[in-house]
């Protein structure tokens, strides 16, 4: 995730500082090259037209972090540090011996600025030095540069749920920028161990090619402050470099669909389908071209036509989740093709017997 600085900074790694590379050069890829952006630092720009569903690009991921393991290890020490400040003081208080620098020494290390995994030092380890100088140019949105910074700030989530532990490194993909209103949308695809982006709209020729970093159901404030804790800096995109009352107007609108999303599964058959239908037209009206979320509203309507004995609508909701599905994470992933075979089954003719009867 690119990010203009102003100045070189320092990356801290495995002990060792060095200046990280002042800059990757503008690489030119199938599809997009990798240029300056003003105000953004690095970008992704499209060299040739794209449709909605197209692979835009695929990478294996440099380093591949489970940050929950690594918060499990980090539990363990600080519960041994504190055990080790609770003996310390029961021994100070019963045998009357003064102050020892032990307890400054353990309040120190807990103090210490995060270490690096071991599995990460060794996937550092076996890149090439090529490699390594693509990572160091990254940006890091914390205070001082480091390796888990630069990760924590550019990985991208292992699998469909944004809350996932486990953070991927793509150096690539990490130059593309954000948007509230993106025509992009990554995804983990384990079958092949890489990430893939796919086109969500049609895409000109000398486009950015943009991805999103937050909710963007979210208001615009509360995207811009968590845009602004997590990568430092204050979004001024499209949806968000707007006046007053047209940003209250789209933050209605998303409002509306997020509550809508919430609704949808436990809502009666009959109000679902139109509750599925709103959220679409809520989604057009903003320019959000989020597939994932449009299959997601989909698959609901398909749910709650079988209950109401529609098969015929149910088979059109399905046909085009499954759309949605392909074209946002590719027809081979597991979604589409679970769409897909939900979608041939309704198609069946013993389904079809039963509904005519």
């Amino acid at each position: 995730m690119a990010r203009s600085r102003g100045q070189r900074q320092r990356l801290c790694f495995l002990g060792a500082a060095f200046a990280c590379a002042g800059s990757l050069c503008w690489t030119k890829f199938p599809g997009f090259h990798v240029v300056p952006i003003e105000g953004k630092g690095l970008g992704a720009v499209a060299e040739q037209n794209f449709q909605a569903g197209d692979l835009v690009y695929e990478e294996s991921p440099r380093i591949m972090w489970d940050a929950e393991d690594a918060a499990r290890v980090q539990l363990l020490k600080l519960v041994a540090a504190i055990l080790l400040l609770v003996s310390i003081f029961l021994f100070v208080a019963f045998n009357s011996v003064g102050l020892v620098p032990l307890p400054l020494a353990a309040a120190v290390a807990l103090g210490r600025p995060e270490e690096v995994p071991e599995e990460v030092k060794d996937q550092w380890n076996q890149l090439s030095q090529e490699q390594k100088d693509q990572l160091k140019g990254l940006s890091d949105a914390s205070t001082e540069k480091s390796m888990m910074g630069i990760l924590r700030t550019n990985g991208f989530s292992r699998g469909a749920s944004k809350s996932s532990s486990s953070l991927l490194l793509c150096p690539v993909l990490a130059r593309f920028n954000h948007s509230c209103s993106p025509n992009c949308q990554q995804s983990w695809d384990e079958q092949s161990g890489t990430e893939k982006l796919y086109a969500m709209t049609t895409i000109q020729k000398g486009e950015e090619l943009c991805i999103t970093y937050c909710d963007l159901r979210e208001p615009r404030e509360v995207r811009r402050e968590t845009l602004q804790a997590k990568y430092g800096f204050r979004c001024a995109c499209v949806a968000c470099d707007v006046a007053s009352a047209v940003a209250e107007a789209s933050d209605a609108r998303r409002g509306e669909a997020a509550r809508l999303q919430e609704m949808l599964p436990s809502a009666d058959a009959a109000e679902g389908v139109q509750i599925a239908k709103r959220i679409l037209q809520l989604l057009d009206e903003e320019g959000i071209a989020d597939l994932t979320l449009r299959g997601l509203a989909c698959s609901e309507a398909v749910r709650h036509c079988q209950r109401l004995g529609d098969l015929q609508r149910a088979q059109s909701w399905a046909k085009q989740a499954y759309i949605f599905y392909s074209q946002a994470r590719g027809p081979e992933s597991q979604i589409a093709r679970r769409a897909k075979e939900y979608l041939d089954a309704l198609d069946s003719p013993e389904v079809t017997a039963t509904s005519s009867g």
